[in-house]
């Protein structure tokens, strides 16, 4: 088996361990794309891995943009 297939093997079962269901990761998702979409024309999704570490959470954002936006177009702070 190749690195990267172990790898994602291994994300794959710290995953499952996380017992995070497919709904709060979609969530999670949508949220950082909002995020993201107030500086970056986002290309497509975003890819997110999470996994058990022994002090918390790793969390793995993935995506890819276009552009940045300019400083002209970013939303204002309240």
């Amino acid at each position: 088996m190749k690195n990267s297939n172990i790898e994602r093997v291994k994300n794959v079962i710290g995953s499952d361990r996380l017992n995070l269901s497919k709904d709060y990761t979609s969530l999670i998702c949508f949220d950082v794309e909002k995020l993201l979409e107030d500086y970056f024309e986002l290309s497509q999704g975003i890819d997110l891995s999470i996994t058990t570490t022994e002090n918390g959470y790793e969390f793995i954002i993935k995506g890819n943009a276009n552009r940045l936006k300019p400083f002209n177009f970013l939303p204002k702070s309240s």
